[in-house]
């Protein structure tokens, strides 16, 4: 009697020594791979800026007949064991109606995974709602804030080329903007762009035409130039922007 006393004694003492260690490894694990933090998103930048950030219309190149793209940053989310970030998007603001859309897992800077989208899949007319999530190799993080954006078409740029001291361009058949954007900006020795001019205009007409001195300047100094359309639209973060349109001053 006495030796199987000690023999139940004995088993009840070894599973509860498994049970300890069973949920020390669970604990330690937890602890030491915790699901990556909440990603944070870029504020959008104001529009009169030179460098653009956040969210925001963004045109694709090559896109027949011309559209635009919607781009969404973050801030990078520190994670030793960072896998990539997940995007979802939904066409209300409710996390409910997301989907997934993308898997961002390239490094456009080696040992660093790209904080930013391109949404291709995307028609003006229609806001979008997104929120991105990190994820480790086995766990995803918290969702992001929502940042939306709705798109309007695009405008379609005339002339230059070749620079004769005006610029011209065509609204979109269906706009109807609260303001718009003209951007001028001169290539570097570098093969990058400096602004020269931004200038936010209320007033439109069909189709417009600017001269230098109505754009405030008396000439344009020997170099490669670019110039495009930003259209603003009434609502908060809507808009668009045209392609740029490169010339030449001799």
């Amino acid at each position: 009697m006495r030796k199987m006393k000690n023999n139940t004694f004995i088993f009840i003492c070894v599973l509860l020594s498994a049970i300890l260690l069973i949920w020390s490894c669970e604990d330690s694990t937890s602890s030491e791979n915790p699901a990556p933090g909440k990603v944070k998103l870029v504020n959008k930048s104001p529009e009169d800026v030179a460098v653009e950030t956040g969210i925001d219309a963004e045109f694709i190149l090559g896109s027949q007949p011309p559209r635009d793209g919607i781009i969404i940053q973050w801030h990078p989310v520190q994670d030793n064991d960072l896998a990539g970030y997940r995007v979802y998007r939904s066409t209300s603001d409710s996390s409910t109606a997301l989907s997934p859309i993308a898997n961002v897992r390239s490094q456009s800077i080696p040992g660093k995974i790209d904080t930013s989208y391109f949404d291709k899949n995307v028609v003006a007319g229609t806001r979008y709602y997104y929120r991105i999530s990190a994820e480790d190799a086995d766990q995803e993080g918290p969702l992001s804030s929502a940042s939306d954006y709705r798109l309007e078409d695009v405008c379609t740029l005339n002339f230059p080329p070749p620079f004769s001291g005006t610029f011209q361009w065509q609204w979109p058949l269906n706009a109807a903007p609260d303001r718009f954007i003209f951007r001028l900006s001169k290539q570097t020795a570098f093969g990058t762009y400096d602004s020269v001019l931004i200038k936010i205009e209320s007033d439109y007409s069909s189709p417009p035409t600017w001269s230098l001195s109505q754009l405030g300047i008396d000439s344009l100094a020997a170099g490669q130039y670019r110039w495009r359309i930003d259209i603003i639209g009434s609502e908060n973060n809507n808009g668009s922007e045209s392609d740029w349109s490169y010339f030449a001053v001799p």
